[in-house]
């Protein structure tokens, strides 16, 4: 006899033995207690938590032949037992992927005038129901809204947004919730317990988070993880087979980076690494763990939240007990930042590591300036403060001490130990130009000569109309207040004037901009010139480039990049 996997082997046959549905079994029981039984039903909800079961279950009990049983099936009957083996004639299940058009659903019109054979009713359940052509939608339509007596339509999708709102308004819709973590554990464990086979309660509730909701999906694990275990399975069968992390190992670099040892961080780190797990993995579990490690600080009742293994719930209590919540974030902050650059990174190891150092110096970062800021572009001029010359009609000049004038003292940004000051620049006049179009426009003119959580240096030509007007007392003031929201700290805003030579050697964003659309327009027109295909069609008609447009580029009219070549005479 051929293996029967254990999502067939234990399908529910009764309302009872349905998982995590309760709202819809109770429904559906009520309504047949009371006779109020709709004509046509949808079922709709993640893959595996039991609609085409429940639609199953429906159709046994309308058929029920036995009297003593109302709001269940006996099972036992000869109409349950036809309908559970697929026999049946009265109830027909459809697959609406491979029966997507019209003539499928007239086939099924012509069936459904006859009535039915053996049993009280005539159910059919068409399961992925939004596959369904639009014709044969619009065909099903007055079938489904008045059905011949004693019959009964249910329609099962996991894509119920794709199903035509007139299909809606015709049919009574039950939303299959996904399935808590707990109840699959628990159910597992019974099956486990009918099979004869052991495993810890960790182990079973690994498998059931793995499986995300889905019933189904869960039972299918733990045939795979018995398929390599056999009937005692350990924990670390589970994450093998399941290819998770070792949590315990994970743990302990959390750990290590709130107590704080960046030592051990990267001893255990390369460990890791070197066993086979992959940075980027490790990267997104640590996120998991941090997060939950908030939950602990910030929430009184973490557990109604995490959905973890007791023996994690056990060893997050003890590493929140050691951590504090203001580095915390900030530890947070580090690692999501560092797990965005290693997407981007060709070494992404080495940015792992260095976020998770960051992450153990948080507390540095989080001071008011023990560690040193991240490096800016060394000028061999020191830069000046600017005042323009006072006019009666001008505003005066802002000439204050600006830590002096904003007083106290901010954390560093969590960012500030993993950006380059480039990147910092450019996410500084992301904000500012959100927050004032105006101060970022003029910002966009000037050269960031340095960039650092300690201070902005900002430089132009002598003269300079922009550099003149930020030194004013509103747009400073302004300027300073952008400045402060931005780094969480006071940032000293100084500025310098730039000689014609150094200043032609840096440029500012538009400049760069408009430098990088110049060489792409170069590079273009070279490809151009040089294709096959152009040079061909050139020689095939004794034809010549007169110009190349680039498109795509944010100038209201793209730069025509004119052939000088002379033309013959």
């Amino acid at each position: 006899m051929s293996y029967l996997v254990l999502a067939r082997k234990y399908r529910p046959s009764t309302f009872g033995e349905v998982v995590g549905q309760e709202h819809v079994t109770r429904t559906l029981k009520n309504a047949i207690r009371s006779g109020r039984i709709g004509h046509a039903f949808l079922f709709s909800g993640l893959r595996g938590v039991g609609k085409t079961s429940v639609a199953r279950i429906l159709a046994k009990t309308l058929n029920c032949q036995d009297p003593s049983h109302v709001d269940e099936p006996c099972g036992e009957c000869e109409s349950c037992r036809e309908i559970e083996a697929g026999r049946s004639l009265d109830v027909v299940e459809m697959d609406a992927a491979s029966h997507t058009g019209v003539d499928d659903i007239r086939e099924l019109r012509e069936a459904i005038m006859y009535a039915p054979g053996e049993n009280r009713y005539k159910v059919y359940i068409i399961d992925e129901a939004h596959m369904l052509s639009k014709s044969a939608f619009n065909a099903l339509l007055k079938t489904l809204e008045e059905p011949p007596p004693r019959v009964v339509f249910i329609l099962a999708t996991t894509e119920p947004h794709k199903i035509p709102i007139t299909i809606h308004s015709r049919c009574q819709r039950y939303d299959f919730r996904r399935i808590p973590s707990p109840a699959i554990a628990k159910h597992l464990e019974s099956i486990c317990g009918k099979e004869g086979v052991t495993i810890s309660g960790d182990g079973l509730r690994r498998i059931a988070i793995a499986a995300e909701g889905s019933l189904r999906d869960s039972q299918s694990l733990l045939d795979q993880v018995l398929s390599y275990s056999g009937d005692h399975i350990a924990e670390g069968d589970v994450n093998l087979v399941l290819g998770t992390l070792d949590m315990d190992r994970l743990m302990d670099i959390a750990a290590a980076c709130v107590e704080p040892q960046p030592g051990k961080v990267l001893s255990l780190l390369g460990k890791m690494i070197d066993d086979g797990a992959d940075p980027a993995r490790i990267a997104l579990d640590l996120m998991e763990i941090f997060r939950s490690l908030m939950v602990f600080l910030e929430v009184p009742g973490p557990e109604e939240i995490l959905d973890l293994p007791e023996g994690e719930m056990n060893r997050l209590r003890e590493v929140a007990a050691e951590a504090d919540p203001g580095l915390l974030r900030i530890q947070f902050a580090l690692l999501a930042r560092g797990e965005e650059r290693m997407r981007r990174s060709p070494q992404p190891r080495f940015t792992l590591e260095l976020a998770l150092v960051h992450m153990a110096h948080a507390k540095e970062i989080a001071g008011s300036g023990d560690a040193p800021p991240p490096a800016g572009r060394g000028q061999s001029r020191p830069p000046e403060t600017i005042h323009p010359p006072k006019k009666e009609t001008a505003k005066e000049p802002f000439s204050g001490d600006l830590s002096e004038s904003l007083g106290g003292d901010f954390s560093t940004p969590a960012f500030a130990g993993i950006e380059t000051p480039e990147e910092t620049w450019d996410q500084l006049l992301a904000f500012v130009n959100g927050k004032a179009p105006s101060v970022g426009s003029m910002l966009e003119q000037l050269v960031p000569v340095k960039v650092s959580a300690e201070e902005v240096i900002l430089g132009g030509r002598k003269g300079e109309f922009f550099l003149d007007v930020l030194q004013e007392r509103d747009k400073s003031a302004e300027l300073r207040t952008l400045m402060k929201e931005f780094f969480n700290r006071v940032v000293e805003v100084k500025f310098r004037t730039m000689e014609p030579e150094e200043r032609e050697r840096n440029h500012n964003v538009r400049e760069k901009k408009q430098q990088m659309e110049s060489d792409l327009a170069r590079k273009i027109r070279k490809e151009t010139q040089e294709h096959p295909l152009v040079v061909s069609a050139l020689g095939m008609f004794d034809g010549r480039i007169e110009t190349v447009r680039v498109l795509g580029q944010p100038a209201p009219e793209p730069p025509l990049i004119e052939n000088k070549e002379e033309e013959d005479t």
